[in-house]
């Protein structure tokens, strides 16, 4: 299958080498793919997690607080893409800044 417009897929990684899997295969059917890291402070992603409806249980965190803290520690650096820094964006404001770096009008 081959899209003729923009695909955003939304993906969370930490370990180089499932994200070096993972692109190396995108990549041999798109070698135009471009990446973004999308940031956020921990404070912003708790917040953002709790309106999700993740909770802290007995004083263990949840699975996803768990990995979010993992992937702030993985993205200090541009490994994983293009950073986009998202405390003050709003989902449809994030989607926006993707296209207007991809070059797209819509």
């Amino acid at each position: 299958l081959f899209a003729r417009q923009t695909v955003i897929v939304p993906m969370a990684f930490y370990r180089r080498d499932y994200f070096d899997e993972i692109v190396g295969g995108i990549r041999k059917f798109d070698n135009q793919l471009r990446i973004f890291c999308l940031k956020a402070s921990f404070a912003t992603i708790l917040q953002r997690l709790e309106i999700r409806g993740e909770k802290t249980e007995n004083g263990e965190k949840s699975w996803s607080i768990r990995k979010a803290g993992q992937c702030l520690e993985s993205h200090r650096d541009d490994y994983f893409g293009k950073t986009i820094e998202t405390d003050k964006l709003n989902a449809n404001q994030v989607a926006d800044e993707i296209l207007k770096r991809l070059g797209n009008r819509y």
